[in-house]
């Protein structure tokens, strides 16, 4: 079996891969003090990927450049996003990732290589996206009621029906774009 791992434009060097995925849903228990087991749903957490493999000591420039995409920053000097390409993310419906909480390589003196180790988090989950968008709907409904939260004075509400959600829905594209 052929198992790659790419991150963005860059393929991730070693041999032995493995990735394991998770995820975290919350719930708070409504039951209180009773044995009752009714529960209300706290939403779905960005998923993780748990990395691991092996890079031989004769690569020590693939593990060096491997560790320098993995701390790399954007202008804003968050950790940067990178579209990943692997059958175990991408099964779970991750696109965009970047680097989380370690990295780490230590010697295996009997195989002659490094066995390394690092998380990634997925970035704009499903539930994100889709509570964005309910987010930018529901702004959307509200301006095209007439209600306008910016100084445009411009803005009519809109008299048509048919008008009025093709407007909406024009909108809620631009947002979600």
């Amino acid at each position: 079996m052929n198992t790659f791992l790419r991150l963005g434009d860059y393929n991730v060097p070693g041999y032995g891969l493995k990735v394991s995925g998770g995820m975290e849903i919350y719930d708070e228990e409504l039951s209180g003090e009773t044995s009752g087991t009714d529960v209300v749903n706290k939403g779905i957490k960005a998923k993780n990927l748990n990395v691991s493999l092996n890079i031989k000591f004769k690569d020590q420039d693939k593990l060096r450049e491997l560790i320098q995409v993995l701390e790399t920053k954007d202008e804003n000097g968050e950790m940067k996003i990178y579209t990943i390409a692997n059958r175990t993310a991408n099964m779970g419906g991750i696109r965009q990732v970047r680097c989380t909480s370690s990295v780490g390589w230590d010697e295996q003196e009997t195989v002659r290589a490094w066995s390394v180790s690092f998380s990634l988090r997925e970035h704009l989950s499903v539930p994100e996206r889709v509570e964005q968008r309910e987010k930018g709907v529901a702004a959307v409904i509200k301006s095209e009621d007439g209600i306008n939260s910016t100084s445009d004075s411009s803005v009519q509400p809109a008299t048509d029906l048919k008008s009025s959600w093709d407007k909406v829905i024009k909108k809620v594209d631009e947002v979600v774009s």
